[in-house]
């Protein structure tokens, strides 16, 4: 039993701390400023200062929902990469991925999500409850997919951009880094 440390103890944490906890794994240490109750079994640290890789690997438990919250979150990211953290991806069981899909560390795949082959999920992505990722598309880095938005086949998302829930991503589009697209919105010409 692996135990972790996260980065965050707000909402989304308790969505990657679920996923850890149905892998087998614990939270050994959680890094807030804020102490707490749900997260009462673990050891607090107020600040980054004291935080250290010998703790265990660190997940990234702050989400974002605007492309200036993510830019932040892959900053640190970035941070805590250059400090030698090991920042493995986070699946939930409930997902499907396909054995062709590339997930790189930090990312995370909620509940319900399907990424399909050949496409790619940046480090430290979000692909949200009941989100989609079609075949060769491509997540950029730090980039937030809110559930049931769409990436269809060959699009492409930038670092740091937010895909609203259930807004549709067209086949072979491109969002800019640091987009914003709508919720319930469709990007890209048909």
């Amino acid at each position: 039993m692996t135990a972790h440390q996260i980065l965050g103890a707000g909402g989304h944490a308790k969505c990657v701390v679920e996923i850890c906890i149905a892998g087998g794994g614990t939270i050994g240490v959680f890094i807030d400023p804020t102490p707490c109750s749900w997260l009462a079994e673990a050891r607090h640290i107020p600040g980054d200062q004291e935080a250290a890789p010998d703790d265990g690997p660190l997940l990234i438990g702050l989400g974002g929902v605007t492309p200036k919250a993510l830019s932040r979150r892959l900053d640190l990211v970035r941070l805590y990469r250059r400090k030698l953290f090991s920042m493995p991806p986070v699946q939930h069981p409930a997902a499907t991925i396909s054995v062709s899909a590339q997930v790189d560390e930090g990312a995370h795949v909620l509940a319900a999500a399907v990424v399909q082959p050949d496409a790619q999920i940046g480090m430290a992505a979000i692909v949200n409850t009941s989100a989609i990722v079609e075949h060769d598309a491509h997540i950029g880095s730090g980039s937030h997919i809110a559930p049931n938005a769409c990436v269809l086949g060959g699009a492409s998302v930038g670092e740091a951009a937010l895909i609203g829930a259930g807004a549709v991503v067209l086949p072979g589009a491109s969002v800019p880094d640091g987009a914003l697209v709508p919720a319930l919105s469709v990007y890209g010409t048909a």
